[in-house]
């Protein structure tokens, strides 16, 4: 399917940083920082746009959400059908308050890495202005998906022009989390998506090496 998250299966990945605690720990301890989504300096990142009409519409095609809802509350079938409607009242304030959003991204953690050792323009907003380091990875497919995060597997960032507009019932990964504007293609991004542990700083299995400029 072409909205698909595309795996990084090259030979090494990179990860630019300023030299200080956060690349000492890197070194030291092989923990890794995992961003909120909201850390990210592009404010239209990780910010997906959905449809007008499928939020409007929202109760015909999450059905299983309001189920899932209903059963937190303990209701029962019965129940569920008699609050259908106000259940999906509540969803689609929730889209269009941000709680929606915010409830996606705070399962998630984002660890934002590149393909190019040797960007400047990469050492120069992410590297402290030439004086931090990158450091070089090993890249990693583990044959149980469920540990990709630990070892740090990593899928591409979609660059495009328009920012793409969806059915809220359509939403994917891709969509949510791996769409940037053309202007960030310089970075040539990949990320690694923590969605068991969300962000924070966890260990990763220690295959990397350390470039300094």
């Amino acid at each position: 399917m072409a909205n698909e998250a595309r795996p990084f299966i090259g030979k090494y990945k990179y990860k630019y940083m300023p030299y200080g605690d956060g690349a000492e720990a890197l070194i030291k301890n092989a923990t890794m920082k995992f961003s909120h989504a909201n850390e990210f300096n592009d404010p239209f990142d990780c910010v997906p746009s959905y449809s007008e009409e499928s939020i409007q519409n929202i109760s015909n095609v999450t059905s299983h959400l309001i189920r899932e809802f209903s059963d937190s509350l303990g209701l029962s079938p019965s129940q569920r059908i008699q609050n259908k409607g106000k259940f999906a009242k509540t969803l689609q304030n929730h889209v269009y308050t941000g709680e929606y959003l915010e409830s996606i991204q705070n399962g998630i953690g984002i660890c934002s890495m590149t393909t190019k050792p040797c960007n400047l323009l990469m050492w120069a907003h992410y590297g402290n202005k030439h004086t931090g380091i990158a450091a070089e990875f090993k890249s990693v497919i583990p044959q149980d998906y469920s540990l990709g995060s630990k070892y740090l597997f990593a899928v591409h960032i979609k660059y495009q022009n328009d920012k793409p507009i969806r059915e809220i019932y359509k939403s994917d990964v891709t969509h949510d989390l791996l769409i940037k504007g053309e202007d960030w293609n310089y970075e040539d991004e990949i990320r690694v998506l923590d969605f068991d542990r969300g962000n924070g700083i966890p260990p990763y299995e220690r295959h990397f090496y350390l470039l300094l400029f």
